[in-house]
């Protein structure tokens, strides 16, 4: 009966000091994935779009997470923190036959239909990377 106080009062005294390792919680949201027809200005010189949403739940922000990014086959894209509701990251597929990404802030990367596209969030210390939301690039 000793043995097992001790040993609780070890695992008890081991989280209240913050001895044992914190766990980092995924931000809970909601991500909309929306294709749409090429019609006018950056949309005009490619096939189709898909804009990424940001639709609700909570905001990503240096205090909960290290990267956000958008990942399609082969490349990664970071979207600038902080990412709230009603922010857009959007995907370019041009009719030439490549593709190409075209994000926030401007840069180009890999992307063809049926690729899959991941939003991926990191951990404020770096670890615990997951994909939290996932989408496949109609052909």
């Amino acid at each position: 009966m000793v043995a097992i106080t001790v040993i609780l009062a070890a695992i008890i005294g081991t989280f209240v000091l913050g001895i044992g390792g914190q766990n980092q919680q995924t931000p809970q949201a909601t991500f909309g994935f929306e294709n749409d027809e090429a019609t006018s200005g950056v949309k005009s010189t490619h096939q189709f779009l898909v804009n990424v949403t940001h639709s609700g739940g909570d905001k990503f922000d240096a205090d909960n997470t290290n990267d956000l990014s958008i990942e399609t086959e082969g490349t990664s894209n970071d979207w600038s923190l902080p990412v709230s509701t009603a922010d857009e990251f959007v995907l370019a597929n041009d009719s030439g036959g490549s593709g190409y990404v075209v994000s926030p802030d401007g840069t180009a990367n890999g992307l063809s239909e049926g690729s899959d596209v991941n939003v991926v969030w990191t951990a404020p210390d770096g670890g615990n990377g997951q994909i939290i939301s996932e989408y496949t690039v109609p052909s």
